[in-house]
């Protein structure tokens, strides 16, 4: 037993003692040991004396059973992590991986059975040793490697008997663990062949009942390997028994047609051929039930062309109509080409062909252009007809008679009027009588039932892999892609690009059947990057009908039944991105808008949904590309839309001018919210040029405000820099200001304080540059936060003194207020908390005497600050005001920032538990907004954790806050410094300083949502 003795260095686990004599003892003492008996296939379980083990936490069944297969083998601490809890960090992942160790040992261990010996630990691996478990698996390979090296057959059979009798399922069925999907698929490779050689010779060995029995159970543990069907069909042969040969072929016949749509293998059809041709004959006919309508009065039985995925709820919705006395007689199946009509109907006439006493016919319209070609596809499917009659409809229909029949029509949007005309005649001769019908548009019909077919469920990013291999899409696409590479399959390591690729595909068959083509020379992540636009998807296969080997050709069809205005009309929405209001549709069409929606959505081109009382409409992005190739082609259609989408926008964004209270500014942050792709296309027009730079702007600026009440600045960040960009040498010195200074408020809102002190110093120059003492202030006041929040003290406090200066001259209290509120915190974050209370206290004054709710609670906030670190008591009344104001004010940044001021002084008077309070109140108003947290907030929380004696969470909140820094080159304030100070050699001393700096380091890449969790944990640890 190697290293059966290592003393353990994770923590996890017994204590052990160390020594070669130890050692020794352990491997004497573990060869008179039972060992645990572990099953890997089917269902997962370890036995041992007759007491199976449970395990309190099932990461540590799934670390067991990864140990195990690994049998005998050390196992990298670091690749355990990365399989088990891949979203952890390095320190996390082995804190749970040590939880689970020591569950796992909690588990197993017995007076006669020693964890530390048989699952020994050293930093960097864990092992099972091969002297404490016995795994099926590893008894599996034994008697399969037993097997080939033996010519006897007698002797083989024994060893091969041995291994598919220990092959009771998949490896680790139910498991879902990436790594356990490669390693199952050689197994089950391994067993089927050994099924198969096993099977042949107990048929050689005149055993027929042991071979079928083998067989059967093989193929209901694999049921689609056409191997063991052929295996048991030679058995069979072998026996004589034809009869049960033919009958195992059509077994195989079903299962390759439902599962692939095709037909058996070479193998398969051999052995067939192999059989006395009379006794085929007679099976087939003995075996296959004749068809017993008269003929003419019944139809061939429907065939299944291909494997058909997904559609539920159109095929029960179909289905329930079609069964019940009520239902409605036309149903049409209505739909873009290429969204799978047809394959629909077809299989809802499979279905039901029973229950309509096998009386169902499907005609086809496909290339009718005028009535006589309609009414000869309508004689097609029914037998014995006359060639040429006066009226086909009233021929059909007296065939069809009175009895119960389906009639399926396809296509029939190429000749609606036509086929309308045959519809009502049929319908109104034939009582009994229903049609399922497909087209583009619906009849219009009164007693007609559309039933809208749109693309297959998109799996979400970040879906499961077995998630994956259940949603019909990626079914569909993986069978198609078989076409063109045999063994194609869904797995861990192509899993994201197929979840990718299926959603930019919108879930449409045709575009997935096309792009599975390409599925044979590239990987799907790599055709994601290849695809440019979808409409140009093609395939040459000529098994694909030649209408649908191009996505353009079938998209343009729908387009080009549209008379010339409704095809303007898609055209000018296609400037619109997601989904839209009418208003907006309004503002690009015009007073026609919405009878040019009606028709688009009629034409199923485009589609819409009902959203808290709200109708939207949206545009397939595929059928968007194809709106937006046809207004290329008109330049002043296309700058027509643009403009008025811009129009729309800044009426949009300019509401936050008509508020006039917080509620009303909530709600309007909420509606530009919900139009953020819009608002950011009407910017890309902006940049392109569509309106004059200073009209650009007017859509840009309100945007800041936004963010102050959602604080999600990310989106809009590139849109704006890029407009700034192309604007920049046609604005006016103040418009040019105003710019950079938006920018500087998004980047800060993202703590991004490099670039927006950049932004903020070209805001200070373009102001000196036009003149305006009001301009030059505001953005002296914005200058000295950045400075501060740079360790910038001097420039900071001049910039906040010339501020005040120029607001007051400019009579602008408020932003005066501001500047002395800005001062006074460049003050106190450079530790004289003492000496800012007076710039506090002048700036409540001047914000009392303007009535401005943010300058009044950001001044009182500064105030018990200030007030706070001399009096915990004194400072709480004057918290209390600044969260009543900050909570009416309606921002989350403000609020947030109260929260962990308060939780600041908390800290500093001892009030542990009130400041971890206060400060997770913090982190919950940031990350609830969206709004990044920023290493202030962060170095403050990792002091509280640190003093809560919460080393490892303080060492998470520092690392990360100390990445801000040296990313965005920040200093930490001195009054922060302090109190980090004080309680950094706390942490050292638990942590070790190279323990601590691990864990600072592991937590650089931590995310606001895991200092979120961790922030709960602690509060429910200290609440308890």
């Amino acid at each position: 037993m190697k290293n059966g003795a290592r003393k353990r260095a994770d923590g996890a686990g017994l204590p052990s003692e160390s020594g070669n004599s130890r050692a020794e003892s352990g491997e004497k003492e573990a060869d008179a040991f039972e060992p645990w008996r572990v099953r890997l296939f089917g269902e997962f379980r370890a036995e041992r004396h007759g007491r199976k083990a449970t395990f309190g936490l099932k990461k540590a069944a799934n670390l067991l059973a990864h140990l195990v297969f690994h049998l005998g083998e050390t196992v990298s601490k670091e690749r355990l992590v990365e399989s088990f809890w891949p979203d952890s960090d390095s320190e996390k992942g082995r804190h749970s991986l040590r939880m689970a160790a020591s569950s796992l040992r909690s588990a197993l261990a017995a007076p006669d059975w020693n964890p530390e010996v048989h699952l020994p630990s050293t930093r960097d691996t864990l092992e099972a040793s091969s002297c404490g478990f016995v795994t099926d698996v590893q008894e599996f390979r034994a008697h399969l490697a037993a097997a080939n090296s033996i010519e006897d057959p007698s002797s083989k059979a024994c060893h091969l008997r041995a291994a598919t009798g220990l092959y009771v399922g998949p490896l680790l069925d139910g498991f879902a663990e990436e790594w356990i999907y490669p390693q199952s698929l050689p197994l089950e490779e391994s067993f089927a062949q050994a099924a198969c050689e096993l099977i042949l010779i107990q048929a050689q060995e005149g055993d027929l009942a042991g071979a079928a029995g083998l067989g059967k159970r093989a193929i209901a543990l694999c049921p689609t390997r056409e191997d063991l069907h052929v295996a048991l069909m030679r058995a069979y042969a072998l026996a004589g028994e034809t009869s049960m040969a033919i009958q195992q072929y059509e077994e195989l016949e079903r299962m390759v047609d439902e599962t692939w749509g095709e037909e058996p293998g070479k193998a398969a059809r051999e052995v067939l051929e192999s059989l006395p041709r009379t006794a085929i004959a007679h099976v087939r006919a003995d075996t296959i039930a004749p068809e017993s309508p008269s003929p003419g009065f019944a139809s061939k039985p429907p065939t299944r062309r291909a494997a058909f995925f997904g559609r539920e709820a159109e095929l029960g919705l179909v289905r329930q109509q079609l069964s019940s006395e009520d239902g409605f007689r036309l149903i049409t199946l209505i739909g873009l080409g290429g969204f799978g009509k047809t394959r629909i109907a077809e299989e809802a006439r499979i279905e039901s062909f029973d229950s309509f006493e096998r009386r169902s016919w499907m005609v086809s319209l496909l290339g009718c252009r005028n009535e006589d070609e309609v009414q000869e596809a309508l004689m097609a499917p029914f037998e014995g007809l006359p060639q040429r009659v006066s009226d086909p409809v009233q021929v059909v229909g007296a065939r069809i008679g009175s009895q119960p029949g389906l009639l399926v029509i396809d296509n029939c949007e190429q000749v609606l009027r036509e086929a309308s005309a045959v519809v009502e005649a049929l319908l109104a001769n034939c009582p009994k009588l229903r049609i399922l019908a497909t087209s583009r548009v619906p009849f219009g019909l009164p007693y007609e039932l559309a039933v809208p077919v749109g693309g297959l469920p998109v799996p979400s990013e970040g879906t499961d892999l077995e998630t994956l291999l259940d949603s019909p899409i990626v079914r569909l696409l993986a069978n198609a892609a078989q076409c063109v590479r045999p063994g194609f399959a869904v797995t861990p390591d192509n899993a994201r690009g197929v979840q990718a690729l299926c959603a930019m595909l919108e879930g449409i068959p045709l575009a997935v059947e096309l792009a599975a083509a390409q599925l044979g020379t590239l990987s799907p992540a790599e055709l994601v990057g290849a695809i440019g636009r979808r409409t140009d998807l093609a395939d040459n296969d000529r098994r694909i009908e030649s209408r649908h080997r191009h996505l353009r050709s079938v998209l343009e069809w729908s387009v080009h039944q549209l008379p010339a205005e409704e095809q303007k009309a898609l055209a000018k929405l296609s400037v619109c991105r997601g989904s839209f209001k009418r208003d907006l549709a309004e503002a690009i069409l015009g007073s026609r808008s919405d009878k040019a929606l009606n028709h688009l959505s009629s034409s199923s081109l485009v589609s819409w949904s009902e959203r808290s009382d709200t109708l939207r409409f949206c545009l397939l992005e595929t059928v968007r590309e194809l709106g937006q190739r046809l207004l290329e082609k008109d330049a002043k259609a296309k700058k027509d839309a643009c403009a008025a989408l811009v129009r729309w926008a800044t009426h949009l964004t300019e509401g936050i001018h008509q508020v006039e209270s917080h509620s009303e500014a909530s709600l309007w942050a909420e509606l530009v919210s919900t139009e953020t792709v819009n608002v950011l296309a009407a910017l890309q027009a902006c940049v392109d040029g569509v309106v004059e730079p200073e009209e650009a702007w007017k859509l840009a600026f309100p945007l800041v405000q936004l963010c102050e009440y959602r604080g999600w600045a990310q989106p809009w960040i590139r849109a704006i820099e890029s407009l700034l960009e192309a604007t920049r040498e046609r604005l006016s010195q103040a418009t040019l200001s105003q710019a950079h200074a938006t920018l500087r408020l998004l980047y800060y809102n993202l703590r991004d304080i490099r670039n927006a002190h950049r932004h903020i110093t070209s805001a200070v120059r373009a102001a000196d540059e036009d003149g305006s003492p009001l301009l030059r202030g505001r953005c002296r006041s914005s200058f000295s936060v950045t400075a501060s929040l740079l360790g910038q003290f001097e420039e900071a406090q001049r910039a906040a003194t010339e501020a005040m200066e120029l607001l007051l001259v400019a009579g602008e209290p408020v932003s005066a207020a501001r500047s002395a509120l800005f001062y006074g915190w460049v003050v106190f974050d450079r530790g004289d908390e003492v000496e800012s209370e007076p710039f506090f206290r002048r700036a409540l004054e001047l914000g009392e005497s303007s009535g401005d709710t943010e300058t009044i609670g950001s001044s009182l906030l500064g105030l018990a600050c200030s007030v706070g670190h001399r009096s915990h008591p004194d400072a709480q009344p004057i918290f209390d005001r600044a969260l009543e104001q900050m909570q009416e004010l309606g921002k989350p940044g403000q609020l947030g920032h109260s929260y962990f001021y308060r939780s600041l002084i908390d800290y500093r008077h001892g009030r542990l538990r009130a400041a971890m309070e206060n400060f997770a109140e913090s982190v919950m108003a940031f990350t609830g907004a969206g709004i990044a947290l920023g290493q202030t907030p962060l170095t403050i929380g990792g002091t509280i954790l640190a003093a809560l004696g919460r080393y490892d969470d303080a060492a998470l909140c520092w690392g990360r806050a100390e990445a801000l820094r040296e990313s965005h080159g920040m200093t930490m304030f001195p009054t922060q410094q302090r109190d980090f100070d004080r309680e950094f050699p706390k942490v050292q001393n638990a942590l070790s300083e190279e323990g601590l700096r691990r864990s600072m380091r592991a937590a650089r890449s931590a995310t606001d949502e895991e200092i979120r969790e961790m922030i709960c944990r602690a509060v429910r640890a200290v609440r308890a």
